[in-house]
């Protein structure tokens, strides 16, 4: 098995600022009134304003991010690469 790594929050690039980030053990970020991620909805609109943290990874790498959001039941997902970059979120 692959050595596992930590990816630092502040590597990553945000598609859309949120409206407040806190980094600590963990991050915690608000997104921003209005923000959104249909591409294409039903009446033809595109809302591409969602807060998305991108890093690269190398090849074969493989990312897990858990979620947590008051309110809810944590949700763990997990991304892989077979390009060079990916994005999870």
């Amino acid at each position: 098995m692959p050595e596992s790594r930590m990816i630092p929050w502040a590597d990553g690039t945000w598609t859309h600022a949120p409206a407040a980030v806190t980094v600590a053990q963990h991050l915690d970020a608000t997104a921003a009134e209005g923000s959104d991620a249909w591409r294409h909805t039903a009446y033809g609109f595109v809302h591409d304003s969602a807060h998305a943290l991108l890093a690269t990874l190398r090849v074969g790498e493989a990312m897990e991010v858990s979620f947590r959001a008051p309110g809810t039941v944590s949700s763990t997902r997990r991304a892989s690469s077979s390009a060079s970059t990916t994005s999870t979120g």
